[in-house]
């Protein structure tokens, strides 16, 4: 197999395939860099934004929610669930508690409210405030009286932690009264943090209070359960399993997946579409290598009638033009595929800022080395099967019309 990648060398080293056989050899290991290098980019920048995005959506949302959903089902407790799932497994379990609520500020001098979500967490050790990230308050000095909330709501309300700005919070529905019309639960909150997760459906919407302050003003309305991280998010759909089947009647579990089935599914579907797009382009740049394999054959034509009459077979004398089109793909993928490497490596210690806009503060990057090595070989498989059929053409090769005049 060895004299196959020696002649082949020589075939692409010569210059004697056509006028402008340079110039479409270097047009084709121009496209396939080009469109490895695009592949390469794209997918690290893709993975890192996917990676990013999970990593903000576990920040907020847990890996499991159980939910109370009726109101006559057997209230449970955090024994009851560690029974069932291994504590190797979790590394927080929090009760919480969630309703609809108004938010009410008059620090500008005029009301200014917004409808918002009240959510109830445990502070007695301060993980779930420090899985947000910016929170500008200390877990230690929190009381029931205080609350943190999304700095896009918080710009929204014109209140910000530090000055002793406070929120009134509505809860519409806490209570019947004697009379059967709904009474609101009502109390004033002074505003000690703020937190960011960069996702602005959560940014724009939720306070987070005491657990037993929200109980306390949610009322009839408050739904609650408890909020569940695991050490691993790959034991999601096991851990679900086990409480599904344990959990009583009257209770839901949900998985963070379940939650973004949607996001995480047109994602995909994103990524599988940019690169479709972008193994067309490199289909289109193989074209110019079944010229190159065919103008190949076309000039080496004595040269195949001598293999030939020295006893060399067809399949042979073709895995020698195979390998020159593998070479070539080689060649572009190899250019591709490490240009394509030292832009994310740049991008990635020294990522670009972006506007406020995206809520992310700068270009996430993830290299991908087993779907890289995978592209580069994509790369010369496109190049291999584009010279296939130029390659047949070998076998027409007349060897005395070929050498008559030699």
């Amino acid at each position: 197999m060895r004299y196959h990648f020696g002649i082949a060398w020589r075939y692409i080293l010569s210059r004697r395939f056509g006028s402008f056989g340079g110039l479409i050899l270097a047009v084709s290991i121009f496209g396939i860099a080009v469109a490895i290098f695009s592949l390469v980019i794209i997918m690290s920048v893709m993975n890192g934004f996917g990676d990013e995005l999970k990593t903000r959506l576990l920040g907020f949302d847990p890996h499991i929610t159980l939910t109370m959903v009726k109101d006559d089902a057997k209230e449970m407790s955090l024994d009851d669930i560690s029974e069932w799932i291994s504590s190797k497994d979790v590394e927080i379990i929090s009760p919480y508690a969630e309703g609809e609520i108004i938010a009410l500020s008059t620090t500008t001098g005029e009301s200014i409210v917004h409808g918002a979500r009240l959510r109830g967490i445990s502070r007695e050790d301060g993980k779930i405030l420090e899985k947000l990230g910016a929170i500008t308050i200390d877990p230690a000095e929190a009381s029931e009286k205080t609350v943190v909330i999304g700095n896009e709501l918080a710009m929204q309300l014109s209140v910000y932690p530090g000055f002793g700005d406070t929120i009134k919070i509505i809860a519409p529905l806490a209570d019947i009264g004697p009379t059967g019309e709904t009474v609101p639960g009502v109390s004033q909150f002074e505003v000690s943090g703020l937190f960011r997760t960069g996702i602005y459906n959560w940014d724009s919407k939720y306070i987070l209070a005491d657990i037993d302050s929200a109980i306390s003003l949610l009322g009839l309305q408050a739904r609650k359960g408890f909020l569940i991280w695991l050490v691993s998010p790959g034991d999601v759909n096991r851990c679900k399993t086990i409480l599904t089947k344990n959990l009583p009647e009257g209770w839901n579990v949900q998985s963070w997946n379940d939650k973004n089935e949607r996001l995480f599914s047109a994602l995909k579907l994103e990524r599988i579409a940019m690169s479709a797009i972008l193994v067309m382009a490199l289909l289109i740049s193989s074209f110019s290598i079944s010229v190159i394999v065919l103008m190949l054959v076309s000039s080496k034509k004595k040269d195949i009638a001598i293999m030939r009459s020295v006893g060399m077979q067809d399949r042979d004398i073709k895995k020698i033009f195979l390998v020159c089109a593998g070479m070539i793909g080689a060649a572009g993928s190899t250019l591709g595929t490490i240009l394509g490497l030292a832009v994310c490596i740049v991008l990635k210690f020294s990522p670009p800022v972006l506007p406020a806009s995206y809520y992310l503060d700068f270009l996430p990057v993830r290299i991908s080395f087993p779907a890289t090595a995978a592209f580069w070989l994509t790369g010369v498989a496109v190049a291999v099967i584009a010279a296939i059929y130029p390659v047949r053409k070998t076998g027409t090769t007349d060897v005395v019309e070929a050498l008559r005049y030699e």
